[in-house]
């Protein structure tokens, strides 16, 4: 679920998640959610769909889902989505906790405000036992020169 508080402590619960794994809108949501000036949020869950979802909820909860994740071979495009970031060019910015083709180890995605979804990183792409790129991403952040930063769950050289 996701939870509106005033800032006088009055509750609301806006948009009740799906509890089944075949959530068209996905479910249990996690990570950040991110305001979008027209006064959407864009956010993720990483179960339900196929393997998580990208969703935009508009301010009074309605949802809709604009990408689906392991729709790709292999889930090239990542699966278990963590939270979404709007980058200062305006396009929205995660990673995926695993997914990424054959290694399995996570993902760095893009979907533009009209909703293009694009893989930018495959994490662990040259596969085998040592990542020196880490794996299995939790966090994303943009940095001051506007790069993306991430931060792996751990790494497999370690």
């Amino acid at each position: 679920m996701i939870f509106n508080t005033t800032t006088d402590g009055v509750l609301t619960t806006l948009p009740n998640f799906c509890p089944t794994s075949s959530c068209l809108y996905g479910r249990t949501p996690g990570g950040t959610l991110a305001l979008a000036p027209s006064g959407d949020f864009y956010g993720t869950t990483p179960y339900g769909g196929a393997n998580g979802v990208i969703f935009r909820m508009s301010p009074r909860g309605t949802l809709t889902t604009l990408h689906n994740f392991c729709s790709q071979a292999n889930c090239a495009d990542g699966v278990e989505p963590n939270g979404i970031i709007q980058a200062t060019n305006g396009n929205f910015h995660g990673v995926t906790f695993a997914g990424g083709g054959s290694t399995s180890r996570g993902t760095i995605f893009k979907m533009t405000m009209t909703g293009t979804f694009t893989t930018l990183y495959t994490i662990c792409a040259q596969g085998g036992s040592v990542c020196p790129d880490g794996a299995y991403p939790a966090v994303l952040f943009q940095a001051a020169d506007g790069n993306l930063l991430w931060d792996n769950e751990f790494r497999r050289d370690q």
